[in-house]
């Protein structure tokens, strides 16, 4: 217990570092709570690494477009691409400044429910072993795409290696990297979330062969409609707090996966007009492709984990029909079932892939094929007027 506790103070310490929040955990009254520190902490983080990738990218971008050798359209292109990334960093530091608090909140109401949860159902070892996969693969995908940031921004910056520019590099890779850890933030809240509710539809199957197998009397069913009853109640609170990390999480799941998307195909574009020689070409198309196949891995975790929470609900309306099956002793558990298959028929689950915006995975395939289909057209453009020349 002490460990898990040294783990979740030693988390909370490095989220702060990150500028990702000001609340810090108090083990004693079992809450997040946030001072005046913790606040300066954040804000200076967020607020130095703003500044210094604004003033970076100005320098690189007029050193840039002031370079005979370049192409109008590359200049053009590569400018949209720092614009960008700029307008994610921003957005990413706003979602900070706003959500902080009530995402603080979320997470002591859902630690709270986890723990009532957990002192009542247990989870199965088959579905426990699924779920710590799920996690360990979003670490590595995100431990990758973190230390690539850092690694571009290491060749990129200009200067020689020195104590400057390393404490250059890990404020920049920090501040473009923070969209990365928010999103792992709604990975976190989202797979509790879902475990959660998996907990429940086991549950809910044992309440069920629990009372088909004993003897049905008065007491027994009596018993079994409490937990009915506890279930629902609990059920419901969890989606309420589901609808919230949504409601929370939108706009930044939009931006994210718009702004990520759009660069990587800029990206693509970067590295055949850009280079000379194809062996450059093909460097950055290995490094920058490989993260790019680790962004689509996260991104497409976020959206298994999004089919894994509502096939929950399909489960349950599953598990819920077993008692179709049992002869009822008296009235109370029947109309314990139809309350309870009225609320999961009536509960509407709107997961969106792209938050504010409702799209499928179909469709959001599709803009990604049209965004490399429009940087092969660039390419095209551009090295057609350069053969011109």
């Amino acid at each position: 217990m002490e460990d898990a506790t040294a783990i979740s103070q030693g988390n909370m310490v490095i989220e702060k570092v990150l500028g990702l929040t000001c609340h810090w955990y108090d083990v004693k009254t079992c809450k997040y709570k946030r001072n005046l520190m913790s606040r300066l902490l954040v804000f200076s983080v967020n607020l130095g690494g703003m500044i210094l990738i604004i003033i970076i990218l100005a320098d690189y971008m007029k050193e840039f477009k002031h370079s005979p050798n370049v192409h109008p359209l590359m200049k053009f292109v590569t400018s949209t691409n720092f614009q960008i990334r700029i307008i994610l960093v921003a957005f990413t530091l706003g979602h900070i400044l706003q959500h902080d608090a009530a995402i603080a909140k979320l997470k002591m109401q859902l630690e709270a429910l986890e723990q009532r949860c957990q002192t009542i159902i247990k989870l199965s070892l088959q579905t426990k072993v699924r779920f710590k996969r799920l996690y360990y693969l979003k670490c590595f995908l995100v431990s990758y795409i973190y230390m690539a940031i850092f690694g571009v921004g290491l060749v990129a910056l200009p200067n020689d290696i020195d104590l400057r520019k390393i404490l250059v590099v890990i404020v920049y890779g920090n501040t473009m990297s923070q969209w990365c850890m928010i999103l792992f933030q709604y990975f976190q809240l989202l797979w509790k979330i879902c475990c959660l509710l998996y907990q429940m539809e086991e549950y809910l199957s044992d309440v069920a062969k629990g009372y088909d197998d004993t003897c049905r009397n008065h007491t027994s069913e009596k018993q079994a409609c409490t937990k009915l009853s506890w279930l629902l109640v609990t059920h419901s609170q969890l989606c309420r707090l589901l609808q919230e990390l949504e409601r929370n999480f939108k706009w930044q799941l939009l931006i994210s996966r718009w702004a990520n998307i759009t660069t990587n195909s800029i990206t693509l574009y970067f590295a055949f007009a850009f280079h000379k020689t194809l062996y450059d070409s093909v460097g950055i198309l290995y490094s920058g492709g490989l993260t790019y196949l680790m962004l689509i891995c996260d991104l497409y975790l976020n959206d298994y984990l999004c089919d894994m929470t509502a096939q929950s609900f399909d489960d349950l309306e599953m598990a819920l029909k077993v008692f179709n099956n049992i002869n009822y002793q008296g009235k109370m558990l029947d109309q314990e079932c139809e309350e309870f298959s009225f609320y999961v028929c009536n509960r509407k689950l709107n997961l969106k892939l792209a938050g504010a915006l409702n799209l499928n995975r179909q469709s959001w395939f599709s803009m990604m094929s049209a965004l490399v289909m429009n940087a092969i057209v660039l390419i095209q453009s551009h090295l057609r007027t350069s053969f011109d020349e």
